[in-house]
C-alpha cells in the first residue's frame, strides 16, 4: 500500500488508536488491522490526542445517525462519499441494507479494494462526488437513501 494519502492516514490512525482505550468512544478493529499492513512512522500523531479523540468523536455520532437510519429503513440504499479508508460499514456490522456503496476517487478505490471486499450487498465506486452518476445509480432502486458525507 504505498502512496497512501497523509490526510487519509490520519483518520485511520485515530481510529485505529481508539481500541488502546479503557473506554473506546469507537471500536474499529479494521483500522488497526491496515495500519499493522502499512510502512509509515504513525508516531508523528501522538501528539494530536484532541484531533484524535474528534475524530471517532465524530465518527461515532455518524455511526449511531447511520445504525438509527437502517433500524428505520432496513431496506435502505447508502451511499458513504468519500469514502477513504473507513471501515463504517463493518463497524455497523455489516447491515442488510438493499445496498451499500462507498465512493471514491480511482486511486482510494484501488487502496480500498487491498483491504476490504466487496459482496452483492457492498461495492465501491471509483469515481468523483462531482459525477452525479452515482445518484442515477441510487435512486434508481427506489428505495430511501443515506448519503454519508
Amino acid at each position: 500500500m504505498d502512496k497512501i494519502p497523509e490526510t487519509m492516514l490520519i483518520t485511520l490512525w485515530a481510529k485505529a488508536t481508539e481500541n488502546q482505550q479503557r473506554k473506546p468512544l469507537l471500536r474499529d478493529e479494521k483500522a488497526a488491522e491496515i495500519i499493522s499492513k502499512i510502512d509509515y512512522d504513525f508516531s508523528k500523531f501522538k501528539k494530536a490526542s484532541f484531533s484524535q479523540a474528534g475524530v471517532c468523536v465524530r465518527a461515532s455520532l455518524i455511526d449511531e445517525e447511520a445504525r438509527t437510519f437502517i433500524a428505520a429503513h432496513p431496506d435502505a440504499v447508502v451511499i458513504q462519499l468519500g469514502a477513504g479508508l473507513d471501515a463504517r460499514y463493518e463497524r455497523l456490522g455489516c447491515p442488510p441494507v438493499t445496498h451499500w456503496y462507498d465512493l471514491d476517487l480511482p486511486e482510494v478505490i484501488a487502496l480500498r479494494k487491498q483491504c476490504f471486499t466487496e459482496t452483492d450487498r457492498y461495492s465501491f465506486l471509483a469515481m468523483s462526488l462531482f459525477d452525479d452518476a452515482w445518484m442515477h445509480l441510487i435512486t434508481a432502486f427506489h428505495k430511501p437513501i443515506l448519503v454519508i458525507v
